[in-house]
Parts: structure tokens; sequence; C-alpha cells
């Protein structure tokens, strides 16, 4: 069966005609011997589609230029789908990494100032003197500020 190449653009998602457009001029020139694309392509009967697509020059006028084109194409749309699951899963993967990394990073800084409180404030009960209160209730203050900041950055 022949089909004009305008007519077989129309089925072409419109973001894959130049390509398919440049790997025909492509042949067409003699850059390549055989053109290989994927591209979409809306089948009325099947809805969205991938295709690979191979074509090679049949027959030439007596200019050179091609005459037909005899091409393969094969639709590759389980193919694309099951990739793009992979990519997906991949992705939901590494941000369950990224999560988990900055949970356990959280989990440090938000202990560190909060043990000092709680450290400093169990000192501060069986201090002997008002210095060391002093002391240990300018660090307890100080992580304190230190937290909630921390906090605030979190929210």
């Amino acid at each position: 069966m022949t089909i004009s190449l305008d007519e077989y653009l129309s089925f072409v998602d419109l973001e894959d005609r130049d390509l398919l457009r440049k790997g025909l001029e492509d042949l067409a020139c003699g850059k390549i011997h055989v053109m290989e694309v994927q591209i979409r392509t809306m089948v009325p009967a099947l809805g969205d589609r991938w295709f690979e697509m191979h074509a090679v020059p049949y027959g030439r006028n007596e200019n050179g230029k091609i005459r037909k084109l005899i091409g393969l194409r094969r639709d590759i749309t389980d193919l694309k789908m099951t990739n793009e699951l992979i990519r997906l899963r991949n992705k939901a993967e590494e941000g369950n990494r990224l999560k988990s990394a900055f949970l356990a990073n959280m989990s440090h800084e938000i202990r560190t100032p909060l043990n000092a409180i709680v450290g400093f404030s169990h000192l501060m009960t069986i201090a002997d003197n008002a210095e060391d209160e002093k002391l240990y209730s300018d660090i307890i203050n100080q992580n304190s500020e230190i937290l909630l900041q921390l906090i605030n950055d979190i929210l």
C-alpha cells in the first residue's frame, strides 16, 4: 500500500513530525543509508502508540531522487511503557533514599541540642554554686535557641 508523506504525517505526533522529516531528508540527500527513528503516532483503531521505524530508499528516478521507500515499522509501545515504569520506580527509590537520609540527618541535628538541654538541666539540679548554675543555664538557653531555629527551618 502506498501512502503520501503528508498523509502519513497527519497520524504522527506533532512533536515527532520534524524528527521524521529530518530523517527522511537525511536519507534523501545521502547523509544516511538507513533511517531509524522512534516516533509517536495516533492509530485510529489503537490510540496513541510508539513506533520504531526503519526505511531505505527503493528505486530512484533519472535525477537520482528517491521514488519510493521500503520500511519497517515496529510497535514499541509496551517497551516504552516498561522503560517509563522503570524510570519512575528508580525515581521513587531515589526519593525514598533521600527521605531516609534527610530523616537520619534531622534526627542527629535535633538530638544534639536536645541532649545538651537535658544533660545540663540535670547538672543544674545538682550544681554546687551559682556560677555553675549560670553556666548551665546559658548552655541550656543557647541550645534551646539552636533547637528552635532548627525546627523552624525544618517546618
